[in-house]
């Protein structure tokens, strides 16, 4: 996928100040990111400004124009919904009736044409596959014409579904992603998936310690506050976020930190956590801090826009996430070593301060 342009979007609508306090702290760098975009159209790109490059999309959009895209009248919900979440099943059952409703209350908004997820585009996605709504190409293609992104994917998109309508296309995973050629979509798709992989985490969280008494669960909520916080600090402090990506690097590099915090839990959960002896942890200790201390000494230190002071916090985070992990195992687990789970985390740790000095 060639990112190689940046859409600009209405971030003060209403709709959109949501959408971007999902993606915080996944994706901070997502406002810096529009405020560098480049120009992008809005309204009907059959209306945009006269391309060359784009005549083909833009007549296709303009033989659209006599298509309905009105939804059905729904009853006038004011209460605020989040149609992926519905459409998705994002830390709840899929429910498609809910989420077109959802979407087209969404749509009649200000930023009905821009969130990715929502309004219009999602009503397209639904249309183009078949799912929440009867199978509908030229819809889906008139409501993608409508949609408020870069120029090129734009282009993609609707070039894209006409070739599916003349196939005759019945698959049902078209996505607003698929043609995605802007920064800002490129990390809006990442936290899409991130959300979806962070709610299966949880529940699966949830499901293995369903069991566990008060105690137990009351330690596990401690835990994760911990690693959380941590997860956030990395994504953060510890990402070059000067490039057009810095938004898909940084949220996957806050799932990476989830997604071991889930691993590590499981394993000692399950007592298959790697063992340490007394002497390996302050083996692995030692070679932690002298990792740290070279991080810290570098003279010429370049990566990007990471600084000292920020692997410094994150550090700070990553002792109060260490030692909550141990707390945990003791009241959690008691008879169990808490030196085991306290190794591996300073090992997975030299592994992430070892970046700095490649």
């Amino acid at each position: 996928m060639a990112l190689s342009s940046v859409t600009t979007f209405n971030t003060e609508a209403p709709g959109m100040k949501n959408f971007c306090a999902q993606l915080a702290p996944l994706a901070l760098a997502i406002p810096i990111l529009l405020a560098a975009a480049l120009s992008a159209h809005a309204g009907s790109w059959a209306d945009a400004k006269a391309d060359p490059s784009f005549s083909k999309s833009q007549q296709i959009c303009r033989s659209a124009k006599t298509v309905d895209i009105s939804e059905p009248a729904q009853p006038d919900d004011k209460a605020p919904c989040d149609s992926e979440a519905l459409y998705y099943g994002i830390g709840m059952k899929a429910d498609l009736d809910a989420a077109r409703r959802c979407a087209a209350q969404e749509a009649k908004g200000p930023d009905g044409n821009e969130t990715p997820f929502g309004g219009n585009s999602l009503l397209m996605m639904m249309y183009a596959n078949g799912v929440g709504a009867p199978r509908d190409l030229n819809r889906a293609i008139a409501l993608a014409c409508q949609l408020n992104g870069a120029d090129y994917e734009m282009d993609l998109r609707i070039q894209h579904l006409a070739k599916l309508r003349t196939e005759g296309w019945a698959g049902t995973d078209f996505s607003v992603c698929d043609d995605a050629t802007s920064g800002f979509l490129g990390g809006a798709c990442e936290v899409h998936a991130s959300r979806i992989e962070n709610a299966q985490r949880d529940q699966a969280i949830t499901t293995l310690s369903r069991d566990w008494n008060d105690q137990q669960k009351a330690a596990l909520a401690r835990l994760q506050t911990a690693s959380a916080a941590y997860a956030d600090a990395v994504g953060k402090n510890e990402v070059d976020l000067s490039g057009t990506l810095r938004a898909a690097m940084q949220t996957d590099a806050t799932d990476a930190a989830k997604k071991a915090f889930h691993d590590d839990l499981r394993q000692v959960v399950n007592g298959k956590v790697q063992k340490f002896s007394t002497p390996q942890l302050a083996k692995a200790d030692a070679t932690l801090n002298t990792t740290y201390q070279k991080v810290m000494r570098l003279k010429n230190f370049s990566y990007g826009t990471v600084q000292k002071s920020g692997i410094h916090e994150t550090q700070r985070a990553w002792l109060t996430y260490r030692d909550a992990f141990a707390d945990f195992v003791a009241e959690a687990f008691p008879g169990r070593s808490a030196d085991d789970i306290k190794g591996v985390l300073t090992n997975e740790r030299i592994a992430a301060l070892r970046e700095f000095l490649s």
